[in-house]
């Protein structure tokens, strides 16, 4: 397609155009240029300001404040502050710092009815850290699950169980159930079941169990072990070894001395309990005969 030369603007139009717009943008950037000047300035003041508050922060903190929540609290402060600042930077520059905001809380609205677990679950991370029902390596229950803490995060608690695994527990469920933390006291009490027949005589099967505890220096004095009977079953007297140790060796201690109990019943000649069960014919008395 040829193009008639005649149909062009002149060349002093191109070169009036391009002045204009070099123009225009030297006014725009003389405009800008201070605006992004302040807000620089105003990034470096929060930015000091964050440095300050900081330092407050860790000259507060006391010797009981939990590491982890010491560390969640420092990101918080420093996410607030410097956040604020953004904002000044932002308004400085020439943004709606209102529109930015409302559109912030549309979408934080949304994004909180979408994760309400989470959001539950953060929240019950905060109450942890501030009640401190735990602390790391105590030796907790939580509901029916055991273990040692290994690590509180903000949505979930990690414990290790006996069996040397992770269980990863959600806040919100941790703070619903109940919680035994075994490390919060000196002692624990430990229950070895044991079972004798209905002919033995309780005395007996006392003296051994209770001899079989004699002289582990493991066992604390007091409170004293203690025997006591605790049910009678359908063939069989069931017993409760009772023993106050240290709460790290509760575990242990007690399958140790499941197996003590035994050996001990056995070298007393305490008759263990065998299973019975009678079977009547009804109908039939040739047989009962």
């Amino acid at each position: 397609m040829n193009i008639d030369p005649r149909a062009l603007p002149p060349v002093s139009q191109w070169d009036d155009r391009v002045d204009t717009f070099v123009k225009a943008f030297l006014v725009k950037l003389a405009d800008f240029l201070p605006r992004l000047l302040g807000a620089a300035i105003v990034l470096v003041i929060f930015w000091g300001l964050w440095r300050l508050c900081l330092g407050i922060f860790n000259r507060s903190l006391g010797a009981r404040t939990s590491l982890l929540a010491a560390d969640i609290l420092r990101k918080l402060l420093k996410y607030v502050v410097l956040g604020i600042g953004l904002l000044m930077a932002a308004a400085q520059v020439g943004f709606n710092v209102v529109s930015m905001l409302a559109g912030l809380g549309v979408a934080g609205l949304a994004v909180g009815l979408a994760a309400k677990d989470t959001m539950a679950n953060f929240i019950a991370g905060l109450i942890i850290l501030w009640d401190k029902p735990f602390a790391l390596g105590d030796d907790v229950e939580i509901g029916d699950t055991l273990g040692s803490v290994r690590h509180i995060e903000l949505r979930t608690t990690i414990l290790e169980d006996p069996d040397g695994n992770d269980l990863i527990l959600p806040n919100s469920d941790v703070v619903a159930k109940k919680i035994l933390n075994y490390s919060r006291t000196p002692r624990a009490r430990i229950h070895v079941p044991a079972t004798v027949a209905y002919g033995a005589k309780v005395e007996n099967a006392r003296a051994a169990l209770l001899g079989a505890a004699a002289g582990d220096d493991r066992v604390l004095a007091t409170p004293e072990p203690l025997v006591v009977v605790r049910e009678l079953a359908a063939g069989s007297v069931g017993l409760d070894l009772m023993l106050w140790v240290h709460p790290s060796r509760r575990i242990g201690m007690r399958a140790e001395y499941m197996e003590r109990a035994k050996k001990a019943l056995e070298g007393a000649g305490v008759p263990s309990p065998v299973p019975l069960q009678e079977v009547r014919l009804i109908g039939r008395p040739d047989i009962g005969a």
